[in-house]
């Protein structure tokens, strides 16, 4: 698999994570403070999907590592493709939305770290740096948010 392929599946990556986010957005519309949140969240996933864009024009040219053959980014779009409809075929509870989103933030930030080792160029494994690090700080705020919906109302005296 070349580089160009490689970065495509990132680029599908982003863009249906992105559109995962813009789904909660809608089935949370009722509640401003998760609309924003999703909102922002889909919004540096498609701001991801722009950066793969460019890294894919300008890299197009470069060999991925010849052992890496089977590319764990072809089973991971499937798997994002099939969660994208199951969650758009039932409307998520903030909680829901929110644990699943950590999960899935987690788990691409562990898959932008193992496509580390099978680029040549440090241009292309610092683009995958930049998105584990945005997807660590994606983590952040989702934990945060879920960690207030945790908490029980303040009393009002």
């Amino acid at each position: 698999m070349n580089t160009s392929d490689v970065l495509e599946n990132c680029i599908r990556i982003e863009r249906i994570l992105g559109e995962i986010y813009d789904i909660f957005r809608e089935q949370q519309a009722a509640c401003p403070e998760y609309v924003r949140l999703w909102e922002k969240t889909a919004q540096e996933e498609h701001n991801h999907e722009q950066q793969f864009l460019l890294a894919k024009r300008l890299a197009c040219s470069m060999k991925t590592d010849a052992a890496e053959s089977d590319q764990p980014s072809n089973e991971l779009v499937g798997k994002l493709t099939a969660l994208k409809a199951r969650v758009a075929a039932r409307k998520l509870s903030p909680a829901e939305s929110l644990r699943l989103a950590i999960e899935l933030e987690e788990k691409l930030s562990a898959f932008h770290m193992d496509q580390l080792h099978i680029f040549s160029d440090a241009a292309t494994n610092t683009l995958f740096t930049s998105m584990m690090n945005n997807d660590n700080n994606h983590v952040e705020a989702l934990k945060q948010a879920y960690a207030q919906l945790a908490q029980p109302p303040h009393d009002q005296e």
